[in-house]
């Protein structure tokens, strides 16, 4: 059995990192920030061009119908680079209702702008005044209304690279809201795509995370020696470290059941997401410590990544309710409990 990626695979995401490398820099994320405009109309349109907003949409939509590991490699390195505007919510949830729901793709005839979503486990609206539409999916109905349409309260966040509104209300002005009945199974594949989604986010910040704690240590020194050489900073990175790698093999997982329609590809989806909830919060422990007090400065580039992080771990299923989803299923089986049932 083998478990490594396709040539084609490494390619695609390859070609996208030196992308995010040249056009996602801290100094361009901060200049977001100061302007007050973390959207970026111009990198948005540029993300289609490349084919990365549409690279799981499906064909006959003018996608290139890739699949999910795919799509989660490239979202992964969203992460890393703490890309600002939504297109890892575009890829997993938008493109993900467009493809399973005709009624939805002929309500959205602009694919490639940007679609917001919104749910109880991420309740608060992203980029409002940068999306067409919304989809608010409820306990088993979805409504489609045009974004203007939507009344909401801004709210500020800790990170600010996100644009939040708190949901209020919608009206029907422009003729578009339609609600769409009986519709849970569909609400519940978007509930376990923004899981594997926002797993895949939180791995790639964990990897910038420790990236910029080793590049730290190995910079600054003590005693003449780079403070990277001595044994308890070594541990703290390589516990990091280790964590990082458990996370990456439960979220490929996570992503492959999903796209193949596994009867555990929630379970698998829970597992990853707080396997990746772990090892963020870790990393970011660690790093901070590594840094001393220079990691709680504005000018250090580390928090922009940890208030990435901040913000992913409480949407799509937060630590506690993650925990509690995964003991009530292996409950149901516990003869079955162990690697072989955990990890099918």
């Amino acid at each position: 059995m083998n478990f490594t990626f396709s040539e084609d695979q490494e390619i695609f995401r390859d070609a996208f990192k030196k992308y995010l490398e040249a056009n996602v820099t801290p100094e361009k994320i901060r200049s977001g920030w100061e302007d007050n405009k973390p959207f970026n109309q111009a990198r948005w349109q540029e993300l289609e061009e490349l084919g990365i907003l549409q690279s799981n949409l499906d064909g006959k939509y003018g996608g290139l119908g890739l699949d999910l590991v795919t799509s989660c490699l490239l979202v992964e390195e969203m992460g890393y680079y703490a890309l600002p505007e939504p297109a890892a919510e575009q890829i997993f949830l938008s493109n993900l209702l467009i493809n399973k729901s005709t009624d939805i793709a002929e309500l959205i005839k602009e694919k490639n702008q940007f679609i917001g979503v919104t749910h109880s486990l991420s309740p608060n609206i992203l980029f409002l005044d940068n999306s067409s539409k919304l989809i608010n999916l409820g306990k088993d109905s979805i409504s489609i209304a045009h974004s203007k349409d939507i009344n909401g309260k801004k709210l500020k966040s800790s990170d600010p690279s996100r644009d939040l509104t708190n949901f209020t209300s919608e009206n029907s002005d422009s003729g578009l809201l339609q609600t769409l009945n009986d519709q849970k199974s569909l609400i519940n594949n978007v509930v376990t795509s923004g899981m594997v989604m926002s797993a895949a986010i939180l791995v790639g910040l964990s990897r910038k995370i420790l990236d910029l704690a080793t590049a730290y240590t190995l910079d600054r020194k003590q005693f003449g020696k780079p403070i990277g050489s001595f044994q308890a900073v070594k541990h703290m990175l390589a516990q990091a470290a280790i964590e990082i790698e458990f996370s990456k093999a439960t979220l490929y997982r996570a992503a492959y059941s999903l796209d193949n329609e596994n009867p555990l590809q929630k379970l698998h989806a829970a597992q990853a997401k707080l396997q990746s909830i772990d090892a963020c919060e870790m990393a970011s422990k660690n790093s901070m410590q590594a840094h001393g007090a220079m990691g709680y400065t504005w000018e250090m580039d580390l928090h922009i990544f940890i208030r990435r992080g901040w913000s992913y771990k409480q949407v799509w299923g937060n630590k506690s309710l993650l925990e509690n989803y995964i003991m009530n299923q292996l409950e149901k089986d516990l003869p079955k409990l162990g690697s072989t049932y955990t990890f099918i």
